[in-house]
């Protein structure tokens, strides 16, 4: 029998005692194994973490203690979840040539030219006797085969299924420390994202993990910042400079973005588009009406509230630039999208899909570049 196990570990404690959760989803019923004693086995001193055992307190000690390996450190989980599948088949893959050869350069970390990879294998196949030639392919039959039977992917599937539980969790209890996970979270845990152990009866053939984007996961750096970017950035936290509000919130939404807080996302791209606007409106108008009460006053008419006419009226009349005129298939992006989800999502309890609400974030931030870019181009011709 093939067993596949997915485990997460919650970035949070949840208050319910440990034990077997069945929970419906789309006429399924999974059965989920939540758990607040569970510890994990982990290399110390890895840039990523590196699982080799979840359980209990016990049974993991015995693990590291059978294992002789004194890099293996105890680790005490959050709250973990456990969903495990089951398949009875006995069709097995058959490796061919290039599985063996792929599976032994991962295992041995060979590396160099084709030729030269092919020596190395047969050189190892050399010193090992037949029944361990016999028991490697075996194992990697059963690895491939669990491969095609369970795709790492169900780990999405998985975390909507907690999601659903968390959300109907949270409400029950009314837990704020509680949220809806998404991969970005999980990549930060113990686990470092939705482990899978795939078994073949009672041995593991396979242990890996769903890690999503790589800056989640690693403890090193995958980038730094150099020359003019980090210059202005000490000279902006030296010299007590404010931040960009309408940037932050888009950087904020990108941010939510990753999250999978969708909702979140659109709302704070929103406001930082019509901040940005704001901001625009009242730069020139302090300067034409003079008194700050009298700005407000201006724009605190009915008529003037309105989003569309701020852009295409009054941004006008100030700056002699239409923002709509400026990119109309933009301007068509971000209005259809404020239309069908910005005021939507404010209003209701709309979920949008990860693809509406990251064109609404792109679109808003477009237009907030593009006109910034307009105005900068307008400046430099007014100045010649």
């Amino acid at each position: 029998m093939f067993i596949f196990k997915q485990i997460l570990e919650l970035p949070f404690m949840l208050s319910i005692p440990s034990a077997i959760y069945p929970i419906k989803m789309n006429d399924t019923v999974y059965k989920l194994d939540i758990r607040n004693d569970s510890y994990c086995v982990s290399m110390q001193g890895s840039d990523s973490p590196v699982i080799f055992f979840v359980g209990s307190k016990k049974d993991a000690e015995y693990f590291i203690q059978a294992s002789n390996n004194k890099s293996l450190a105890l680790i005490k989980n959050r709250t973990t979840i456990t969903l495990t599948k089951h398949n009875n088949t006995n069709n097995y893959l058959t490796p061919n040539n290039e599985d063996i050869n792929n599976e032994i350069s991962a295992q041995y970390r060979i590396s160099g030219t084709e030729p030269e990879i092919e020596n190395k294998i047969n050189e190892i196949f050399k010193f090992n006797t037949r029944d361990k030639v016999h028991n490697f392919l075996d194992n990697l039959s059963k690895k491939m085969t669990s491969r095609k039977l369970f795709s790492p992917v169900e780990g999405y599937e998985f975390i909507s299924i907690i999601n659903k539980m968390l959300r109907l969790y949270i409400v029950s209890f009314n837990d704020i420390f509680a949220s809806e996970i998404s991969q970005h979270e999980l990549s930060s845990t113990n686990l470092g994202g939705v482990l899978y152990i795939s078994q073949h009866n009672d041995d593991v053939i396979d242990i890996n993990t769903l890690i999503g984007k790589l800056p989640t996961i690693t403890k090193t750096n995958y980038f730094i910042h150099q020359d003019e970017p980090l210059e202005k950035f000490k000279h902006a936290i030296s010299t007590g400079k404010e931040v960009d509000a309408s940037l932050l919130l888009i950087s904020r939404a990108k941010n939510l973005l990753e999250k999978s807080a969708y909702r979140s996302s659109i709302i704070e791209a929103s406001a930082a588009l019509e901040n940005y606007i704001a901001i625009k409106l009242i730069d020139r108008l302090t300067l034409k009406l003079g008194s700050t009460d009298e700005v407000k006053k201006y724009l605190r008419k009915n008529e003037n509230q309105r989003f569309d006419y701020r852009c295409k009226v009054i941004f006008k009349e100030l700056y002699g630039l239409s923002i709509a005129e400026n990119d109309p298939k933009l301007w068509e992006r971000v209005i259809a999208s404020r239309k069908n989800f910005r005021h939507k999502v404010t209003h209701s309890s709309l979920e949008p899909a990860e693809s509406d609400a990251r064109e609404a974030v792109n679109c808003y931030f477009d237009l907030i570049t593009n006109t910034q870019r307009k105005l900068e181009e307008l400046k430099l011709t007014n100045n010649q």
